[in-house]
Protein backbone atom coordinates (compact mmCIF):
# COMPACT_ATOMS: atom_id res chain seq x y z
CA UNK A 1 0.00 0.00 0.00
CA UNK A 2 2.74 2.61 0.87
CA UNK A 3 4.33 1.61 -2.77
CA UNK A 4 0.62 2.22 -4.30
CA UNK A 5 0.71 5.63 -2.47
CA UNK A 6 4.48 6.87 -3.08
CA UNK A 7 3.92 5.49 -7.41
CA UNK A 8 0.16 7.72 -7.37
CA UNK A 9 0.86 11.23 -6.52
CA UNK A 10 -2.75 11.79 -7.63
CA UNK A 11 -4.35 9.08 -5.75
CA UNK A 12 -7.57 10.54 -3.78
CA UNK A 13 -9.24 7.67 -2.67
CA UNK A 14 -7.89 4.77 -0.14
CA UNK A 15 -10.03 2.51 1.76
CA UNK A 16 -8.52 -0.11 3.99
CA UNK A 17 -10.70 -3.01 5.70
CA UNK A 18 -8.18 -5.14 6.55
CA UNK A 19 -5.28 -5.12 9.93
CA UNK A 20 -3.05 -2.23 9.48
CA UNK A 21 -0.33 -0.95 11.67
CA UNK A 22 -0.04 2.33 13.36
CA UNK A 23 3.36 2.67 11.51
CA UNK A 24 1.87 1.92 7.76
CA UNK A 25 -1.43 4.29 8.55
CA UNK A 26 1.32 7.22 9.43
CA UNK A 27 3.69 6.08 5.95
CA UNK A 28 0.18 6.25 3.91
CA UNK A 29 -0.59 9.42 5.08
CA UNK A 30 3.79 10.73 4.77
CA UNK A 31 2.99 9.23 1.26
CA UNK A 32 -0.75 10.03 0.28
CA UNK A 33 -1.14 13.96 0.89
CA UNK A 34 -3.21 13.98 -1.89
CA UNK A 35 -5.98 11.48 -0.10
CA UNK A 36 -8.99 13.35 0.45
CA UNK A 37 -10.86 9.87 1.70
CA UNK A 38 -8.41 8.21 4.12
CA UNK A 39 -10.74 5.80 4.99
CA UNK A 40 -9.53 2.57 7.90
CA UNK A 41 -11.48 0.23 9.84
CA UNK A 42 -10.65 1.31 13.37
CA UNK A 43 -10.95 -2.42 14.38
CA UNK A 44 -7.74 -3.51 12.14
CA UNK A 45 -5.82 -1.06 13.47
CA UNK A 46 -2.44 -2.77 15.49
CA UNK A 47 -0.31 -0.65 17.42
CA UNK A 48 3.25 -1.63 16.14
CA UNK A 49 6.06 -0.30 14.50
CA UNK A 50 6.20 -3.07 11.77
CA UNK A 51 9.12 -1.47 9.36
CA UNK A 52 12.43 -1.76 9.66
CA UNK A 53 14.43 1.44 8.93
CA UNK A 54 14.70 1.84 5.44
CA UNK A 55 17.83 2.91 3.81
CA UNK A 56 16.09 6.23 2.41
CA UNK A 57 14.99 7.25 5.86
CA UNK A 58 17.42 9.68 8.19
CA UNK A 59 17.20 8.49 11.68
CA UNK A 60 14.95 11.35 12.52
CA UNK A 61 12.53 10.22 10.47
CA UNK A 62 12.50 6.44 11.91
CA UNK A 63 12.74 7.49 15.38
CA UNK A 64 9.38 9.57 14.75
CA UNK A 65 7.96 6.61 13.16
CA UNK A 66 8.54 4.56 15.95
CA UNK A 67 7.31 6.66 18.58
CA UNK A 68 4.51 8.23 17.13
CA UNK A 69 3.26 4.41 16.11
CA UNK A 70 2.96 3.41 19.96
CA UNK A 71 0.16 5.93 20.53
CA UNK A 72 -3.12 5.56 18.44
CA UNK A 73 -4.04 9.73 19.54
CA UNK A 74 -0.45 10.25 18.20
CA UNK A 75 -1.45 8.77 15.04
CA UNK A 76 -4.70 10.07 14.70
CA UNK A 77 -2.96 13.93 15.12
CA UNK A 78 0.26 12.99 13.17
CA UNK A 79 -2.36 11.86 10.24
CA UNK A 80 -4.80 14.55 10.61
CA UNK A 81 -1.71 17.38 10.65
CA UNK A 82 -0.41 15.94 7.24
CA UNK A 83 -3.94 15.57 5.47
CA UNK A 84 -4.95 18.67 6.37
CA UNK A 85 -8.13 17.58 8.03
CA UNK A 86 -9.48 16.07 11.58
CA UNK A 87 -8.86 11.90 10.89
CA UNK A 88 -9.78 9.14 12.51
CA UNK A 89 -10.41 5.66 11.79
CA UNK A 90 -13.93 4.11 11.62
CA UNK A 91 -15.93 2.11 13.62
CA UNK A 92 -17.45 -0.97 11.70
CA UNK A 93 -20.17 0.06 11.66
CA UNK A 94 -19.21 2.96 10.19
CA UNK A 95 -16.85 1.45 8.08
CA UNK A 96 -20.00 -0.68 6.56
CA UNK A 97 -22.69 2.32 6.13
CA UNK A 98 -19.96 3.72 3.52
CA UNK A 99 -22.30 4.11 0.49
CA UNK A 100 -21.08 4.98 -2.69
CA UNK A 101 -22.79 7.60 -4.78
CA UNK A 102 -23.09 6.07 -8.13
CA UNK A 103 -21.72 3.11 -9.99
CA UNK A 104 -18.99 4.68 -11.88
CA UNK A 105 -18.02 7.29 -9.54
CA UNK A 106 -15.24 7.00 -7.22
CA UNK A 107 -16.72 9.42 -4.93
CA UNK A 108 -18.45 7.77 -1.72
CA UNK A 109 -20.21 9.30 0.91
CA UNK A 110 -20.02 8.77 4.60
CA UNK A 111 -23.56 9.02 6.96
CA UNK A 112 -23.69 12.58 8.83
CA UNK A 113 -24.08 10.21 11.85
CA UNK A 114 -20.68 8.95 11.43
CA UNK A 115 -19.12 12.56 12.30
CA UNK A 116 -17.74 11.74 15.07
CA UNK A 117 -15.79 9.09 14.50
CA UNK A 118 -14.05 5.92 15.87
CA UNK A 119 -12.68 5.89 19.94
CA UNK A 120 -10.02 3.40 20.42
CA UNK A 121 -10.88 0.70 23.24
CA UNK A 122 -9.01 2.42 26.75
CA UNK A 123 -5.72 0.11 27.29
CA UNK A 124 -7.00 -2.43 29.24
CA UNK A 125 -8.95 -3.55 26.76
CA UNK A 126 -7.07 -3.83 23.50
CA UNK A 127 -4.99 -6.74 22.66
CA UNK A 128 -1.35 -6.50 22.18
CA UNK A 129 1.11 -8.42 20.25
CA UNK A 130 3.62 -9.16 22.95
CA UNK A 131 0.84 -10.10 25.33
CA UNK A 132 -0.66 -13.06 22.68
CA UNK A 133 3.01 -13.69 22.20
CA UNK A 134 4.24 -14.28 25.73
CA UNK A 135 1.92 -16.78 26.56
CA UNK A 136 2.37 -19.23 23.56
CA UNK A 137 4.13 -22.21 23.92
CA UNK A 138 5.99 -21.64 21.14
Amino acid sequence: LVLLCRSCPRLETLIIRERISTATVLLLAHHGRSLRQFVVRGNAVVKKCDWPQNPEWSEEFYAWLRHTSQSYDAVCKEVSQMLGVSWTPLTDKQFKAIVLNEPHNERFILPRTFAAGFQFPPPEHRLSFSSIASSSPV
